[in-house]
């Protein structure tokens, strides 16, 4: 149970982490120039095989300029935002 719910919370940072980067129009690249992360690390958090450590989500909140609890709310919830 708890390797389930940990790769439901990767699916969900992942896909918040590709609405907002989407949102503001930015490609994988661009996101990791403003984040400072590798371009392939961010892709894998998006897909959900990777998790983040707190200091990278740090990174990726500050450069999508949004709160960490947007990263984890249940995606649609913000697909319309």
């Amino acid at each position: 149970m708890g390797s389930n719910l940990n790769s439901t919370i990767k699916q969900r940072l992942g896909l918040n982490i590709a609405h907002y980067r989407q949102r503001n129009g930015w490609s994988l690249a661009h996101l990791a120039e403003i984040a400072q992360i590798s371009t392939f690390f961010i892709l894998y958090i998006e897909r959900g095989s990777r998790g983040a450590s707190l200091e990278t989500i740090e990174l990726l909140t500050h450069a999508l300029k949004i709160d960490v609890a947007d990263l984890f709310v249940i995606p649609s919830e913000n697909e319309t935002s």
